[in-house]
């Protein structure tokens, strides 16, 4: 079924996506791209393609993931993948862990003016496909992230002649992301798990870094079934895979009417079952939290930063290296859009210098857009009177939501790309990190039973601009992401089976 339905999307495929080819295809687009469009044969139809891993330590879960993935490609082309433990020498796909150190100097030594922290750097990669003699394919990366992501990149690339030959195109990739954090948040309750199992497996193919996983449910004192669930099953995953990190949204003042079911921060008993609650979500595996004031924050009687700092020092007894988000009411003093008021200046000046204020710019225009300069100099205004950097809200990322974050290509009829043209591109410098509110049709946070071919593309066109949008351009996002959705849409029922195997 799936199979005929990539096909009629690939055939619609109009003939301004179809045009001379380049010679990667990659998406999200590699930053740095030297090939030379000669072929690597890496087996002959139907052979092996054999594969090591040399580091002193053992091999990481992340690329194990990858390796995974890539036997699923080589499966689909005719091959199949053959560990040859750590004999570099017997292998056609060398993979290297290397020090930070080393691919810093990689960098600086291929041009890269610009000095990576230590989050980014962890998600770079080289790829390095030699042409001569028996030829040779060499992933090196920093970090197990940065795996991962070069072998999403190499499933990508390799391709089966005419004659069924595994090959891929000789020369060197070294890649980075734009900004270390991109989140891709969705509901938890408004979905069946096995739903949000697949809007999750999704997002490391498209090298998003993060899944936001949000309570929705009627009462914050009694969490729903489909929530609990989705938590449980997600981030652990998510810890035993390492290819993406889980934060768990959570509004403790929902419940009606006047707040009945909702966490009184005013009772010492609430206050113990909420951080309760959040030392447990960290026990499931989360990485991080968010306290969510958002549409239903309105809580006079406790300071919100009291709350934040109970939430602080609750989740880093737990885990000290874990995310705390915050977002502002959407009314009153201090909000998460427009200007930063001197209320929320204040409150963030009461908080932990770690803590990630939710941001979705100015009232008029946080579902739209009027431009990159006036969302530029917000941002930098912003920052300026909070004294931390915000995380970028980008609401009603879904397909077929026209006229906010996505539009139809008039180049191309029946596709669509996400509005990256108005964006800045200097968003490592603006903000902390990327927070997509996402769907995979119109109804927004509420996902379909199946994503369509045409809803995957899309997002991939998002994914490719907060990975590189110096290099972003919407017709040829688009015809990218087509490419790349008709390649993994195939790979990722393994996956999800998986998933759901080990749940």
């Amino acid at each position: 079924m799936l199979s005929g339905i990539l096909a009629g999307f690939l055939a619609a495929t109009p003939a301004a996506l179809s045009a001379q080819q380049p010679t990667s295809q990659i998406i999200p687009r590699p930053r740095l791209e030297k090939l030379t469009g000669d072929a690597v044969t890496l087996a002959g139809a139907g052979g092996d393609i054999t594969v090591s891993y040399v580091s002193g330590e053992p091999k990481p879960a992340a690329l194990t993931e990858g390796l995974g993935l890539l036997a699923a490609r080589f499966k689909s082309l005719g091959g199949s993948l053959r560990d040859a433990k750590a004999d570099a020498t017997r292998a056609m796909i060398v993979f290297e862990k290397c020090p930070m150190e080393t691919m810093a100097r990689t960098l600086s030594a291929r041009g890269v003016k610009e000095v990576l922290d230590p989050k980014r750097l962890a998600q770079a990669y080289q790829l390095s496909v030699s042409a001569s003699g028996k030829g040779q394919v060499t992933l090196r990366a920093a970090g197990d992230l940065g795996l991962y992501y070069g072998v999403v990149s190499l499933v990508q690339l390799v391709e089966a002649d005419s004659k069924g030959k595994l090959q891929v195109p000789a020369g060197e990739i070294l890649d980075w992301p734009e900004i270390a954090h991109r989140l891709a948040k969705t509901s938890a309750t408004d979905n069946a798990p096995a739903i949000v199992n697949r809007f999750a497996a999704w997002m490391p193919f498209y090298k998003i870094s993060q899944v936001g996983l949000q309570f929705h449910g009627v009462e914050s004192l009694e969490l729903d079934t489909n929530f609990t669930t989705s938590i449980k099953a997600i981030c652990g995953w998510a810890r035993r895979t390492a290819i993406c990190e889980t934060v768990v949204y959570f509004c403790p003042f929902r419940g009606k009417p006047k707040n009945v079911g909702a966490y009184d921060f005013r009772l010492p008993e609430h206050r113990a079952a909420y951080v309760q609650l959040l030392e447990g979500f960290l026990a499931q595996g989360a990485h991080g939290i968010e306290v969510d004031y958002n549409d239903w924050g309105d809580n006079p009687e406790i300071p919100i930063e009291d709350v934040l700092n109970l939430a602080c020092e609750s989740v880093w007894k737990k885990d000290p290296a874990a995310y705390v988000f915050w977002c502002a009411p959407n009314l009153g003093t201090a909000t998460y859009n427009g200007p930063a008021t001197p209320e929320l200046a204040r409150i963030l000046s009461k908080v932990p210098d770690r803590v990630w204020p939710l941001w979705v710019g100015s009232p008029e225009n946080w579902n739209g857009f009027r431009g990159a300069i006036p969302r530029r100099l917000e941002a930098e205004d912003w920052t300026r009177t909070t004294g931390r950097r915000p995380f970028l809200w980008l609401n009603r990322v879904s397909f077929g939501v026209t006229n906010e974050m996505g539009r139809a290509l008039a180049e191309a009829q029946g596709a669509h790309a996400f509005r990256g043209e108005v964006m800045p591109k200097d968003l490592n410098r603006l903000i902390a990190g990327v927070h997509f509110n996402a769907g995979m049709s119109k109804g927004y946070m509420k996902l379909p039973n199946e994503f369509s071919p045409e809803a995957l593309a899309y997002f991939a066109t998002a994914a490719d601009y907060v990975w590189n949008p110096h290099d972003w351009e919407a017709v040829e996002s688009c015809r990218r992401a087509r490419r790349f959705m008709s390649i993994m849409s195939p790979l990722l029922a393994q996956r999800v089976a998986l998933v759901a195997a080990e749940n």
